[in-house]
């Protein structure tokens, strides 16, 4: 598993959200993030626990705000002249941490040292901002000679990035230090909350996460003909609500008919992604928001105030003349990650002859990006598809799988960024499914994905090979690999032909039986061979049980390939689960922990049937084996 490490700067939020939205889509596909900032815990709380770790650091300063949020020159030049007086002693600490932690990438939206310790540890580095501090503090000093040395110091330090992107609302004007930037769609923030209900039209205020401006809050409330959200806490009007600096201003804004803000990036994405209307009062001479102004002024719902109303009529006027209603406007997170991912492996492995495989199973989807050339695992994700608790009547209840299973349309769109040949293989609820042929054909067609539905037989065969590596001191191996909806079990005699059998049962299917000890212990009886001196489980379901019952972190199960589990641990874990002593994570139901209870039975029983006492652990699953068996 991949190791990204995400600085944002340390100015304002909009940097910091920025790098939240650039993280969960990082860890959607798998990659393991830290986010290295002082900017607020809570502005990354929306990201699912035990797949990111923040680190509390502070490497730039961005600019000083004052009054109205107006740029403070002086102070912000002090900044600068402490901050580059650390230079060596930052460079040092951000060094020695990203050689500790292993960590595969850098992304900096925006700091400059970070880009300097990268080079000394031999981490590649990518920008990622619609703006760069050279851009920002050569306006703001053009005429101070001791800070032009700093700025063309930055300048310096920015060129050296390995590839960089701006997001919309950049221009190239906005990051002169950027070599050959590539320019993409929105990068905006989900929210994971649904906008709470109101029965009156809402105005949000909002300016960001540094200071505030002075607008005459009394007079906008009595103008305003409904609720009023703010961060204000003098206001005392009766339809004014104050809202907490660690609220979801994301969900806010998806329950407002109209916001008034300054310009920000976050800000006017995070507006422009929920299609609102909205008021902007921009500051004087802050050189990134005259890029961001042009940015929205195609959209037609967004308007500048010049003048701030002085009055209860003025701003009634003003909030008369605005749309009801404005236009959403996609994000392109999943794009930007892939692109970011493609970029990586070009540097990584730039011989790689690469491999995409869709393992569409019962329960959960397995894609692994393999290299055809070294024939190793480039990269692996899961996600949860569900397919079989959606079977009924002998059909899978979905219209579109993409469109229906969120997970699975953003792993596709961070393929598709990726050059490869792309293929699909549907196991388990697939071959009994009379819509799953329609449902796997139009998904290969509008994915351009090579795929089709494998006979249990081919199964058996690429979990064969997905386990083969660890088998180099088996007399006699039996692999077995456990599905939603069948188990197969696999082994390879000495005539070299592959024998075994596929059972009728999975995870879900024994969910669903009063009696699973008992439907487990009739389906065995068609192993009848027991002369076996390893015993290898594959794929996710073996994963998730070592998690379970050796505590360890998905990130350091993937790297090991020593890792067995014992009758006795088996034995505790289905003893916990029973007296419900584990406990549900987030994203988890409890279906899916009596799920793995079945799973510990299952393997239980094929143990004492076999004679053995433990039984070795292969990450590897399906998709894996298919690649294996593809370039073998």
């Amino acid at each position: 598993m991949y190791r990204f490490a995400l600085y944002a700067s340390n100015h304002g939020f909009g940097h910091a959200t920025r790098m939240a939205a650039l993280a969960s889509a990082l860890i959607d596909f798998g990659i393991y993030v830290y986010i290295c900032t002082d900017r607020p815990l809570f502005l990354y709380k929306a990201l699912p626990e035990g797949h990111w770790q923040y680190r509390k650091c502070r490497i730039d300063g961005g600019v000083v705000h004052g009054k109205n949020l107006k740029a403070d020159l002086s102070a912000t030049k002090q900044m600068l002249l402490e901050l580059f007086s650390r230079r060596e002693e930052i460079v040092a600490e951000e060094t020695e941490w990203l050689r500790t932690e292993d960590i595969d990438l850098v992304i900096a939206d925006i700091p400059y040292f970070v880009i300097e310790a990268c080079g000394y540890a031999k981490v590649p580095v990518f920008g990622v901002s619609n703006f760069d501090w050279a851009f920002i503090y050569n306006e703001l000093f053009h005429d101070d000679p001791d800070i032009k040395v700093l700025v063309n110091t930055i300048y310096g330090l920015y060129r050296r990035l390995d590839r960089c992107f701006v997001p919309s609302l950049g221009s190239f004007e906005s990051v002169p230090g950027f070599r050959d930037p590539q320019f993409s769609g929105l990068l905006a923030r989900h929210s994971n909350g649904d906008p709470k209900p109101y029965d009156k039209p809402v105005l949000s205020i909002m300016f960001g996460g540094e200071g505030d401006i002075d607008i005459d809050f009394p007079a906008i409330c009595a103008a305003w003909d409904g609720i009023v959200l703010s961060t204000n806490t003098q206001c005392k009007a009766l339809n004014h609500q104050r809202v907490e600096p660690d609220d979801d201003f994301l969900a806010i804004i998806r329950s407002s008919d109209l916001v008034l803000c300054k310009p920000g990036y976050s800000t006017f994405a995070e507006i422009l992604s929920c299609g609102k209307p909205m008021l902007y009062i921009p500051r004087q001479h802050y050189p990134e928001e005259r890029v961001l102004i042009s940015g929205v002024s195609g959209y037609a719902f967004a308007r500048q105030l010049d003048n701030i109303p002085q009055t209860v009529p003025e701003w009634q006027a003003v909030f008369a003349s605005m749309a009801k209603a404005g236009e959403s406007i996609e994000r392109d997170n999943d794009g930007i990650v892939g692109r970011i991912f493609s970029a990586f492996m070009e540097l990584k492995q730039p011989e790689a002859k690469t491999l995409s495989v869709f393992d569409l199973g019962s329960n959960n989807l397995n894609y692994c990006l393999w290299d055809s050339k070294s024939r190793k695992v480039l990269h692996r994700v899961w996600i949860t598809t569900r397919l079989a608790r959606n079977f009924s009547k002998g059909r899978i209840d979905f219209n579109d799988l993409a469109e229906d299973i969120p997970e699975l349309k953003t792993l596709l769109m961070i393929d598709k960024e990726i050059s490869s040949d792309k293929h699909l293989i549907a196991t388990g609820i697939s071959r009994k499914a009379e819509n799953a042929e329609d449902l796997i054909d139009q998904l290969c067609s509008v994915w351009h994905l090579k795929g089709k539905i494998i006979s249990a037989k081919d199964e058996m065969k690429y979990a064969w090979y997905a386990a083969k590596s660890r088998m180099a001191h088996a007399r006699k191996a039996l692999v077995f690999d456990i599905g939603g909806n069948s188990t197969e079990l696999v082994w390879r005699p000495q005539s070299k032909a592959f024998a075994g059998v596929s059972l009728n049962i999975g995870l879900i299917t024994l969910a669903q039986t009063p009696d699973p000890d008992a439907l487990i212990h009739d389906a065995l009886r068609e192993l009848n061979d027991s002369s076996f001196d390893m015993i290898i489980g594959v794929g996710l379901t073996v994963t998730l049980l070592v998690k379970m019952t050796r505590g360890l972190r998905i990130v350091d199960i993937l790297e090991r390939s020593d890792l067995a589990i014992t009758k006795q641990q088996l034995t505790i874990l289905i003893q916990s689960l029973t007296q419900n002593k584990v406990s549900v994570a987030k994203g988890q139901d409890a279906l899916e922990l009596y799920t793995m209870q079945l799973a510990a039975k299952f393997i239980l029983h094929l143990l004492d049937r076999i004679g053995a006492s433990e039984f070795m652990v292969c990450n590897d699953g399906i998709s894996i084996g298919y690649a294996k068996w593809k370039t073998k």
